[in-house]
């Protein structure tokens, strides 16, 4: 566990990075982090979030991490009903197959290559 915001929380930051931060579930963030190594020889730099406890969220990383990324990646489902509103305009994404680093790594390329994507599909921005 990496020293910082989230070290009194239920977040452990895993990994630290300027794209994007991946929030996975304790079960979910192995593959998180192998994603985030694959993401990284793609020139993409990626956060990963470990919540231990989606109620009540760790909102003082999360907040951190909103002024530090351009996008928050949800593993799961849980994890993306568990983001606040409050980050105002990250694109929040569900990646469907939370047990494949290599589906976790396509969808973030694709976030990050082409935003415009996600709007089209639903995923766009919240005010």
């Amino acid at each position: 566990m990496l020293k910082g915001p989230g070290k009194t929380g239920s977040i452990k930051v895993l990994n630290k990075g300027a794209d994007v931060a991946i929030v996975a579930a304790l079960g979910e963030a192995g593959e998180a982090m192998k994603a985030s190594r694959i993401l990284a020889v793609r020139g993409i730099s990626t956060a990963v979030l470990e919540e231990s406890c989606f109620h009540p969220m760790d909102e003082e990383t999360l907040k951190f991490y909103e002024k530090q990324v351009r996008f928050f990646a949800a593993v799961g489902a849980d994890a993306a009903k568990a983001l606040p509103e409050y980050l105002g305009p990250a694109i929040k994404l569900t990646v469907l197959d939370t047990n494949d680093a290599a589906s976790i790594t396509d969808t973030v390329t694709k976030l990050v290559r082409n935003p415009e994507l996600f709007r089209q599909m639903n995923c766009g921005r919240r005010s």
